[in-house]
């Protein structure tokens, strides 16, 4: 189940990279063959927990729902949105 959590962190800042590359530099095909790489092997990955494991598959799909679910709730109560790369303040707004 951690490793399944890691690699969709990894994916996350591999997709963060992409768009910020020219602020922080990197090799643009580097950066997809780790997409490609990370996302192939997390694909695996669930095939072979729903194969072995289903019990650990569905635990998995229910911290990325529950996390997104806490987020969004955590966001209302506060009064934040997410920001949008071209909403102004943001890291790559104008």
């Amino acid at each position: 189940i951690t490793s399944a959590v890691f690699m969709v962190v990894y994916l996350a800042v591999l997709a963060a990279h992409w768009r910020l590359v020219s602020e922080c530099g990197g090799r643009r095909g580097i950066i997809v063959i780790g997409l490609l790489v990370v996302a192939a092997v997390f694909i695996i990955l669930q095939r072979h927990l729903w194969q072995t494991d289903r019990l650990a598959f569905w635990t998995v799909w229910g911290v990325f729902a529950a996390s997104l679910i806490l987020e969004a709730v955590y966001r209302q109560l506060r009064g934040r949105a997410f920001a949008s790369a071209t909403e102004p303040g943001s890291s790559r707004g104008g």
